[in-house]
C-alpha cells in the first residue's frame, strides 16, 4: 500500500494580543526612563546631602534661594555649599525633563509620532515655564525650546504615510 505524501507541517502561529505586543515594544522605552529618573534622582540626592554636609562642617548658613546659573560653577569652584546645595537643586528639576526628551526620541524611534510629538510639547511646556518664572534661565530655556523644535522637525513623518498617527 502506498501512503499518500505528507503535508508539509507549518510551525504554528504564534498569536500575540496586540496591547502584549505594544508593551513589548515600549518596554525599552519604560526602562530607559526608570533608570534615568532612579539613577538621576540618587545623584541629585547625594549632591544635595553632600551640599548640607559641607555647609555643617564649614558652618556656612544655607541660601533661602538658588543663586542664578551663572554663579553656581564659581561657587562650587570656590568651595561654597551653596553652589553644591544649588547644582542638586537644577539637576533635580532637569532630570524630569531629561526623562520627557527620552520618552520622544524613544516614541519616535518606533514610530510613534503622535506620542513623540506629544512628548516634545510637554517639553516646551516646561521650557516656557521655566522663561516666565525665572529670566534667568532664559538662556537655558531658549535652548530647551529650540531643542524641542528640532526634534518635532525631525520626527515628522515624510509624506502622507497613514501609519503615522498624525494627520
Amino acid at each position: 500500500m502506498i501512503e499518500p505524501p505528507m503535508a508539509p507541517t507549518e510551525p504554528p502561529i504564534e498569536r500575540v494580543p496586540p496591547l502584549a505586543r505594544r508593551n513589548e515594544e515600549l518596554a525599552p522605552i519604560y526602562d530607559a526612563v526608570r533608570l534615568l529618573l532612579t539613577w538621576g534622582f540618587r545623584l541629585g540626592a547625594a549632591l544635595l546631602v553632600a551640599g548640607i554636609v559641607l555647609a555643617l562642617i564649614q558652618r556656612q548658613p544655607l541660601n533661602v534661594a538658588v543663586d542664578p546659573f551663572s554663579a553656581i560653577l564659581p561657587n562650587i569652584l570656590a568651595g561654597h555649599a551653596a553652589g553644591v546645595i544649588d547644582l542638586a537643586i537644577v539637576w533635580l528639576i532637569a532630570i524630569p525633563a531629561l526623562a520627557v526628551l527620552v520618552t520622544a526620541f524613544g516614541f519616535a524611534r518606533l514610530r510613534d509620532w503622535r506620542y513623540a510629538v506629544a512628548s516634545l510639547l510637554v517639553l516646551v511646556v516646561l521650557g516656557v515655564s521655566v522663561v516666565i518664572t525665572n529670566r534667568e534661565a532664559s538662556l537655558a530655556a531658549i535652548i530647551v525650546i529650540s531643542l524641542a523644535g528640532v526634534a518635532i522637525v525631525l520626527a515628522r513623518p515624510a509624506g502622507n504615510d497613514p501609519s503615522s498617527g498624525l494627520r
